[in-house]
């Protein structure tokens, strides 16, 4: 007894339970998850601090500008966010070549992915043929509804659906003349894809690219990965879920359509896939390339920028921190090529000779970190390319580590 509660004992018991204990285990779980799907689902109450923390300089990395943004969503919903830049560029010069719409996980705010963008606009330099320029980039990361400052409203699928595509139309307004790529990590890797397959390519014509971090396929496939065992109530419960975030049927259903967002860039998808993530099966993202490339397979084209990067040794949060990730990223590779790939999307399939799939495999076996493997490229495909790549590509076979594998 303490304080007149009686606190239950944690020791091993030999005695059965009794027929209430385990009616009460076997349905008092499900009952409680379905009930409380959405707080677990859409967590910006985590961290304890995630909804206070406040963009004060100290916690702005050396190097970087950083500023607040407010767009307006739908019944006076306001979303607050950041952009980011290189403290050496003209506040991000108005209009950067590139510009990176961030869409986060299921927990924390934009200020706790500051590591991220640090490392993206001002990692270590990359060893290759050639000198590493500084990204024209610029980097816009946005709440959505009830994460950090942003309005406190119920979050549901729909609505965040809303919020994200304000929050596109506000890149396309600012940033009419940059490329814009999107980057969605773990759930923003599902939104990404469920909402591009709602848009039209023609009312955002300068949305070129769609990066994939160890992406959710849908969270009634999260609860059957979770559990397996089929005699298991809990391997059940995702039927009932109100927010299903099915990116693959989003694709499949899209897979005829020739005008939607989702089609278009289909064929220039970088999907990062953490080979020990502990929390999304590496057969979610899988699934999402293969039902990308039924996508493309139906207008029977390939690109050069379409490719599978598995980090073998970095886990579910972490895969930022793989030099592997940033030789991807900014090596030159995908984020100089997009601005260039522009004329060569939505041509006819005849038009793009050379088809192309590339998985990249990174491993530690030479002793340096996310060291390659290298490949060679086909020379169809190389032709594909524009004269603004050939910079980055020499004849006959790719020198760039963008295209190791």
């Amino acid at each position: 007894m303490f304080g007149g509660l009686t606190f239950l004992s944690l020791s091993p018991s030999s005695e059965a339970p009794t027929p209430l204990l385990a009616l009460v285990a076997l349905l008092g779980l499900p009952i409680t998850l379905w009930v409380y799907k959405r707080k677990i689902i859409y967590m910006g109450y985590v961290p304890t601090d995630a909804r206070k923390q406040v963009l004060t300089p100290d916690i702005i990395p050396t190097g970087l500008s950083c500023e607040e943004v407010v767009i307006s969503g739908d019944r006076r919903i306001q979303l607050h966010g950041i952009t980011v830049w290189r403290r050496s560029e003209p506040k991000h010069q108005q209009q950067p070549k590139t510009v990176l719409v961030y869409l986060q996980g299921n927990a924390g705010n934009p200020l706790m992915r500051l590591p991220v963008f640090e490392r993206l606009l001002m990692g270590p330099p990359i060893p290759g043929p050639s000198e590493i320029t500084p990204l024209d980039l610029t980097i816009l990361a946005v709440a959505p509804r009830s994460y950090w400052k942003s309005t406190m409203r119920t979050p549901t699928e729909e609505g965040l659906l809303s919020d994200y595509r304000h929050i596109l139309t506000y890149a396309s307004k600012h940033f009419p003349t940059s490329s814009i790529i999107l980057y969605g990590h773990s759930l923003g890797g599902a939104i990404s894809v469920c909402l591009t397959a709602q848009l039209r390519a023609e009312d955002f014509p300068n949305i070129r690219g769609l990066i994939l971090e160890n992406p959710l396929a849908s969270i009634p496939g999260m609860v059957k990965a979770l559990y397996p065992q089929r005699w298991l109530p809990y391997h059940h419960l995702g039927v009932f879920a109100f927010d299903r975030w099915d990116a693959v049927s989003a694709l499949q259903n899209n897979a005829a359509s020739h005008t939607s967002l989702a089609m278009k860039l289909s064929s220039s998808m970088l999907l990062f896939i953490s080979k020990n993530d502990e929390l999304v099966p590496n057969v979610m993202g899988e699934s999402l390339f293969e039902a990308s490339q039924n996508m493309v397979t139906e207008q029977a084209a390939e690109t050069p920028l379409r490719r599978k990067v598995v980090l073998r040794n970095s886990l579910h949060e972490n895969a930022w921190k793989e030099r592997a990730w940033l030789t991807e990223m900014r090596s030159p590779a995908y984020i100089d090529l997009v601005p260039a790939f522009k004329q060569v999307q939505g041509q006819h399939p005849s038009k793009i000779p050379g088809a192309l799939l590339t998985t990249t495999n990174y491993d530690d076996t030479d002793g340096r970190e996310g060291a390659p493997r290298r490949t060679s490229i086909n020379a169809g495909a190389q032709k594909a390319l524009l004269t603004d790549f050939q910079s980055f590509i020499l004849a006959g076979e790719v020198t760039n580590p963008c295209f190791y594998g």
